[in-house]
């Protein structure tokens, strides 16, 4: 099945690995499938994202079982699942060990939308609650957190991005990271304020309707 999206799950393995959101065979990324929704593309368990190729990409359904591939799929491969099932408008979905976003998941720290880019995501990205990595308690604390919004901090774990597309929760991973650090060195200089739930709404709107060359 579509050797395209291997290849852009590779891309962005690639590109998370060169920015340093991720460390060795840290995190994981995947995608739905257009052409069967219930079926999805994630990354191997413990491979290095500079040597994967397209044929080591597993297919999984939303049970996390295996359906097509020879190698074992992420640990996290039942976090993307539960993901999916709740939320039939993400597509692609990026799970990091960003060092801002970490350090905040590890205080259990929400970031506030201090910025507008945060606010696109959402009023406040929250902390899902401390479960062991790869288990099923972890996926459901991830997608209960998550709720509507674009992303979520893992507690003593990381960030997951969420969207319509890979580029698109890349560009969240990015937000959020960036938001973690404007928020850190906020943090230091005085209060923190947050932008007013009512004004994040009017910049989702404003960027919905009037953002960019439309």
């Amino acid at each position: 099945m579509s050797k395209d999206l291997r290849e852009e799950i590779i891309k962005y393995g690639k590109i998370i690995y060169a920015g340093k959101h991720v460390e060795g065979t840290g995190g994981n990324i995947s995608a739905r499938i257009p052409q069967d929704r219930n079926l999805f593309m994630i990354t191997p368990s413990g491979m290095s994202y500079n040597e994967l190729k397209p044929e080591d990409i597993v297919i999984c359904n939303l049970d996390g079982e295996i359906i097509e591939g020879n190698r074992k799929p992420s640990i996290e491969k039942n976090m993307h699942a539960e993901i999916y099932k709740v939320r039939e408008d993400v597509d692609a979905i990026i799970h990091t060990h960003s060092l801002y976003s970490t350090a905040l998941a590890i205080a259990r720290t929400p970031l506030p939308a201090i910025e507008a880019g945060l606010a696109l995501i959402g009023d406040t990205i929250d902390v899902a609650e401390y479960a062991n990595p790869g288990t099923k308690e972890l996926a459901q604390n991830v997608a209960k957190t998550l709720g509507e919004k674009g992303a979520v901090l893992v507690a003593n774990h990381g960030l997951v991005a969420v969207s319509n597309n890979l580029k698109g929760a890349f560009k969240i991973v990015g937000q959020v990271e960036h938001g973690g650090r404007l928020y850190f060195l906020a943090s230091t200089a005085g209060k923190v304020f947050m932008i007013p739930k009512k004004e994040c709404e009017e910049i989702r709107q404003f960027v919905v309707k009037k953002y960019g060359q439309k």
